[in-house]
């Protein structure tokens, strides 16, 4: 006799009773095998159960961990808001060398010229001198060797004043002096001080072909998508992806 789960053969000279025999040990077989088929159909059930379970957990805690983010990079931006960046003015650190201070030198070189034409335009109402201008004023990093490209100086005054600025830099920047741009400094670039994630994602939109100009107001990002759309888009979250930001932008024609 020749036995298996799917199939049953009984000798054609068995009696009645081997018969029986036989058939009677099949099903038992069968009911064996069943039986463990359905133990292991139940430990999947309950498996899939604990994976769904598991993957809602998952879905709640990123979405807890994405706004908690949100948050504290809300507080950081808040933070900023009476704070610039400088970019591409050489300083030099040698105290022995009998330098100005860090503040005075960003003053006279940069700051001075903006603010008297904001006082000029009428965005602030006078040109303080810098000892009252600054709430603090600091290089970000050290200069490399390798870089022609001065580390960014943190400055750091009124909101008013941050205001004027950044309104009237634009047509009223300085331009470095022939020997810094024999040096290889092309000007000097003023932007809001954001956050490390939104520095970021400002980059690496900066960088994507897909993006026509990036830039920040208050703290929030801007752009505007190369191509015939020219209106200006809203990034919702920071912490979004460059892809997803543009894949909705395209959406929302």
């Amino acid at each position: 006799m020749a036995k298996s789960a799917n199939k049953f053969i009984v000798p054609a000279n068995s009696s009645l009773e081997e018969k029986i025999d036989l058939a009677l040990t099949w099903l038992s077989t069968i009911a064996m095998q069943q039986s463990k088929i359905d133990v292991l159909e139940t430990k999947v059930i309950d498996l899939e159960g604990r994976v769904t379970s598991q993957e809602t957990t998952i879905k709640a805690l990123s979405k807890e961990v994405r706004a908690v983010k949100e948050a504290a990079n809300a507080r950081d931006q808040e933070a900023r808001s009476n704070t610039i960046r400088l970019f591409g003015l050489p300083v030099s650190q040698d105290k022995d060398s009998g330098a100005k201070p860090l503040s005075e030198i960003v003053y006279n070189r940069v700051l001075k010229p903006i603010l008297t034409a904001a006082r000029t335009s009428g965005d602030c109402p006078t040109v303080p001198h810098a000892a009252n201008l600054f709430e603090d004023c600091y290089r970000v990093g050290k200069p490399s060797a390798n870089s022609k490209t001065p580390p960014p100086i943190i400055i750091k005054v009124s909101r008013i004043h941050r205001l004027a600025i950044l309104k009237n830099k634009r047509l009223n920047m300085p331009p470095p002096t022939d020997s810094e741009k024999a040096a290889g400094l092309k000007r000097f670039v003023i932007v809001e001080d954001l956050t490390p994630p939104a520095h970021k994602l400002l980059k690496e939109m900066q960088e994507d072909s897909r993006v026509e100009k990036t830039w920040s107001v208050d703290g929030r990002l801007r752009f505007v998508l190369c191509g015939e759309d020219k209106t200006v888009k809203k990034v919702k979250s920071v912490f979004d992806s460059v892809d997803d930001i543009v894949s909705a932008a395209k959406k929302s024609k």
